[in-house]
């Protein structure tokens, strides 16, 4: 059985979300991601006053963040910069005729599935010791991801989450691999590196013509077996909002749409 609670796979970390502006924050902080975050040794008033920057709010990609910029990975550097943060390219998504969505959804050689969300559903079957999972979904994707949360961790169990995660980078190309989520920061960046010892096989990730899909059979994702006879709590996610890359440090956007949308649809 998979149980789960509607958690994500990319939310701001333990940091709360409130209603702020830069003049709220005290002489020892900055405001950063829609909240006050506290100067440490290395990122400072003094210590970047000697390197000739100042303390500002960046993105990964070099550019400054303002208050009225959406969710990302952002932190406080010593920056010159002056560049605003601008979107990513999106995931170029289908326009011709499709086929039939219900008859992926309806494949028979699964025995089980369960909608996710409206247009998202997860197939999958048990093959002696290890369970066989699809996750399927209209439209293309940058990134899938489906995993087991970890109990007690923050935002309701990502943080510290193994996860099994398909990354469609136009570079690189498909990869499928297993890692496991950083236990206080959430941005792919922080946790990219790929687990080394793995049970997940028979991997395979489509984001071609009008769906998404990941396959994969395992007994365990990472370190975390999985009950085939009792309840496990899992947690999925997926975006369309733009490609991964491993350049600037590895990357991977917020589970959201093309456009944005209700974060219901993107992760649970």
């Amino acid at each position: 059985q998979m149980a789960g609670s509607a958690l994500g796979l990319g939310c701001s970390g333990g940091l709360q979300a409130r209603e702020l502006t830069a003049m709220s924050c005290e002489a020892n902080q900055i405001y950063c991601w829609h909240s006050c975050m506290v100067f440490n040794d290395t990122v400072n008033t003094e210590v970047c006053k000697t390197k000739g920057m100042e303390v500002k709010c960046m993105s990964q990609f070099g550019q400054v963040y303002r208050d009225v910029d959406g969710h990302g990975d952002y932190w406080p550097e010593c920056s010159n910069a002056t560049e605003f943060i601008t979107p990513r390219p999106t995931v170029v998504q289908p326009t011709g005729a499709c086929g039939s969505f219900q008859a992926l959804i309806d494949d028979a050689s699964y025995s089980k599935r369960k909608q996710l969300a409206a247009d998202t559903y997860l197939l999958w079957k048990v093959v002696g010791d290890e369970v066989k999972c699809k996750m399927v979904t209209k439209g293309i994707v940058g990134w899938l991801g489906f995993g087991t949360a970890n109990i007690g961790g923050k935002n309701n169990g990502m943080n510290g989450a193994s996860v099994v995660m398909g990354l469609n980078d136009l570079k690189v190309g498909i990869t499928i691999n297993e890692y496991r989520i950083d236990d206080s920061k959430t941005g792919f960046r922080w946790w990219k590196t790929p687990l080394t010892s793995t049970n997940v096989k028979s991997k395979e990730m489509v984001a071609t013509g009008c769906f998404s899909t990941m396959t994969f059979q395992t007994k365990a994702i990472g370190e975390v077996a999985l009950n085939m006879t009792g309840t496990n709590y899992m947690l999925w996610a997926l975006s369309k909002q733009a490609n991964p890359t491993t350049d600037f440090g590895g990357y991977a956007p917020y589970h959201t749409g093309v456009s944005g949308g209700e974060p219901a649809q993107y992760r649970g």
